[in-house]
């Protein structure tokens, strides 16, 4: 238990955090997502480190109960959190004797210390807004693929040829270059070149698709063109079969046999 010296505050179930960046701005509020990373510890014995992951996790401040409040049923974790502000640090202590957890048998042998550092909130409101545009987005592309499955013939010069599919710039982004072993976060709608049919949409799905470039995980096509792109560039690709799913197709996706693909790809960011 925590010292009756400890000059610390706690959380409302009693375990003691300590702030050392406090830049005192926006505290997340229910529904708001927080970004993140944290080491859980034992004094300087590491048990857990998110930082190696890569991209900071993501977690959801959860709604408040009727009366407004919901840190009877929050974690000790969860209502740190939202005494947090973007850029803040906060070393938080759990008590395993205040929990209510049976399979703590060993107070001893909990990692108590949870080193957390917050980069980012992005409010409630905010992501409403860019699931709305996101799939306002994803509409507006859905309708031009369709009219392009029944034009390409002619409009195909305007294209650039590689390696036997064509494709044409939508967007120039001013991101980082790209290469084999990037791990990348893209948005893309793909559609039937035979009848306009869609096959797979991560805009009307609002979530995003990641992969790891030069890992085979994606059809061949992408992988070719992927390494001449840039960090925030939109692409339209029309792929034939040979460079897509090959003779076989997925019909997991319900793509057919042979299937020639029109895709329109989006390189959203680059996971660090």
């Amino acid at each position: 238990m925590a010292s009756c010296n400890d000059t610390r505050p706690t959380t409302v179930g009693g375990h003691p955090y300590t702030h050392h960046i406090d830049n005192d701005g926006y505290h997340p509020q229910s529904g708001d997502q927080v970004y993140y990373h944290f080491i859980q510890r034992e004094k300087d014995s590491i048990h857990y480190n998110s930082y190696p992951t890569g991209a900071p996790k993501v977690f959801v401040i959860p709604d408040a109960g009727p009366d407004g409040d919901f840190y009877g049923k929050a974690t000790p974790l969860t209502e740190v959190m939202s005494k947090m502000s973007a850029g803040d640090s906060v070393t938080l202590e759990i008590i395993p004797e205040l929990l209510n957890r049976p399979q703590i048998k060993d107070a001893n042998e909990f990692a108590r210390f949870f080193d957390l550092k917050l980069y980012e909130i992005k409010k409630k409101e905010d992501i409403l807004n860019e699931e709305i545009e996101l799939e306002n987005r994803g509409k507006e592309i859905h309708d031009r693929m369709e009219e392009l499955t029944q034009q390409f013939e002619e409009k195909s010069t305007e294209w650039n040829e590689m390696n036997g599919f064509h494709y044409k710039m939508e967007k120039n982004g001013n991101g980082a270059s790209i290469k084999n072993g990037d791990v990348l976060i893209v948005h893309f709608s793909g559609h039937l070149m035979k009848d306009g049919k869609q096959y797979l949409d991560t805009y009307s799905r609002k979530k995003p698709y990641q992969f790891q470039l030069g890992a085979s995980r994606v059809i061949a096509a992408w992988e070719e063109l992927i390494p001449e792109l840039r960090i925030g560039d939109h692409v339209t690709m029309m792929v034939p079969y040979q460079k897509a799913y090959g003779v076989a197709g997925s019909p997991g996706l319900g793509i057919p046999e042979k299937s020639d693909l029109l895709i329109y790809l989006e390189i959203v960011k680059k996971k660090s």
